[in-house]
């Protein structure tokens, strides 16, 4: 499955995010994390495309910058989400994980109250 990366661009302009002069590289630690965690080229890829220095936020909604994705996966009390092919990618308002179902693609929250 592959990503619309169009569709996201689309988004950060809405947000006047400027996702060309912000973009950092991916660490090695992160690539090597993605990786291990059987993430497609593709996700991998898309991820590399949208690292940027800060997060995003889009509205209530916040989305960490790349680099803070293995971090924030590997706390304690969230390792038992990654394993079940979640990962954890934002928060919402009321601190909600946010989670891309990496085999899906699809983006939703995690009740913080059921963790």
């Amino acid at each position: 499955m592959r990503l619309d990366e169009s569709l996201f661009e689309e988004a950060l302009k809405i947000q006047n995010f400027d996702y060309v002069a912000d973009v950092v590289k991916v660490t090695d630690k992160t690539i090597e994390f993605f990786e291990s965690f059987n993430l497609s080229q593709d996700l991998i890829d898309f991820f590399k495309t949208f690292s940027f220095r800060e997060g995003i936020e889009f509205g209530n909604i916040y989305f960490n910058c790349v680099n803070e994705i293995r971090v924030e996966n590997l706390e304690e009390e969230n390792k038992k989400i990654y394993k079940k092919d979640l990962l954890i990618i934002g928060a919402g308002a009321n601190g909600d994980p946010i989670v891309l179902n990496t085999k899906t693609l699809n983006v939703g929250y995690i009740f913080h109250d059921i963790l």
